[in-house]
């Protein structure tokens, strides 16, 4: 089973350094990784349905959160 991992985008914060390094972490586990700037739930969904996706995070005032 290939693994999905989204990284939703921030306007207002900028933890892209952390966000790579996630990604480029999972990346190396074998995971298929996307970056996605939201702007509905909807599209959220959709994303996930059709990408069957395993973890999603997103920046945060301390760091990356994951949902």
């Amino acid at each position: 089973m290939n693994k999905s991992a989204l990284y939703i985008t921030h306007s207002d914060v900028d933890n892209k350094y952390e966000a790579d390094g996630y990604l480029g972490a999972l990346k190396e586990l074998g995971w298929s990784t996307f970056q996605y700037h939201a702007q509905t739930k909807a599209e959220i969904r959709d994303l996930i349905t059709s990408r069957n996706l395993c973890l999603i995070f997103a920046p945060s005032r301390y760091g990356v959160r994951q949902l």
